[in-house]
């Protein structure tokens, strides 16, 4: 902007220069070259100061490595890297089988339990049994059922879905590949769409009339011609370097 308006400001010049017929001297040139510092001085600190503007700004966003909850082996991959998706769609499944085999075998103990702890209170009430058992058999009940209820929450988590919208950047899975649940070893990179965040740099001067909520605009060198609509969301007074971190 300081190159165009020091531009536009040299061909007033050698207009006005030849049509009025001025002479060139020291002093019509010391009076241009001051006349041009102070005019366009004034135009640079009264754009920044009313239209905060910087040409330096940098885009952030967070990254999630997705971490199964159970362990076991991969039998299917639903994603493709950055491909968007939405909240709920399947990434990728782990082989249901054992957490089946486990929740079919706690029912058939609970079941068998049930019963048992019927019989301890047909006993209790005939007055031929003890009321120790029937508090034993309660016990081993509620402990086959929150076995069976952490089981079942397994078993669903063989289904691994995207939390949020977003798209997959990293993928490092395939069917037939054992994924475990530690946090070192992700299975794909999942990116949040609604963690994109553009961070741009200010003069001092430019920081006294921006304020968060206020409407901004945005344009891409690769995009020409094109604006894009925004909204601050925040801002500090200082920043050092390298205290940003994504």
């Amino acid at each position: 902007m300081g190159w165009l308006l020091m531009l536009i400001y040299n061909a007033i010049c050698m207009v006005l220069f030849r049509v009025f017929k001025i002479p060139v001297t020291k002093i019509t040139l010391s009076t241009a070259i001051l006349g041009g510092i102070f005019i366009i001085g004034s135009l640079l600190s009264l754009m920044n100061y009313n239209h905060p503007y910087s040409p330096y700004s940098r885009e952030y966003f967070q990254t999630t490595p997705v971490i199964p909850s159970v362990n076991g082996r991969v039998i299917s991959v639903d994603v493709t890297p950055n491909t968007p998706l939405k909240a709920g769609d399947v990434l990728f499944k782990i082989d249901p089988v054992p957490f089946q085999n486990k929740v079919d075998s706690l029912r058939a103990q609970l079941k068998l339990l049930t019963i048992d702890l019927e019989r301890a209170k047909e006993l209790v009430r005939k007055k031929v049994g003890k009321q120790r058992d029937v508090d034993i058999m309660t016990a081993k009940v509620d402990d086959v059922q929150a076995k069976l209820d952490d089981t079942h929450y397994n078993l669903e988590k063989t289904v691994v879905k995207a939390e949020s919208d977003g798209f997959i950047t990293q993928l490092f899975i395939h069917p037939g590949l054992y994924v475990v649940s530690t946090p070192l070893r992700p299975s794909m990179i999942f990116v949040q769409s609604s963690s994109f965040t553009y961070v741009a740099w200010f003069r001092q001067n430019s920081l006294l009339r921006l304020k968060t909520g206020n409407d901004a605009e945005i344009a891409f060198d690769a995009i020409p011609g094109v604006i894009f609509s925004a909204r601050v969301i925040g801002h500090i007074p200082v920043m050092a370097e390298g205290e940003l971190q994504a």
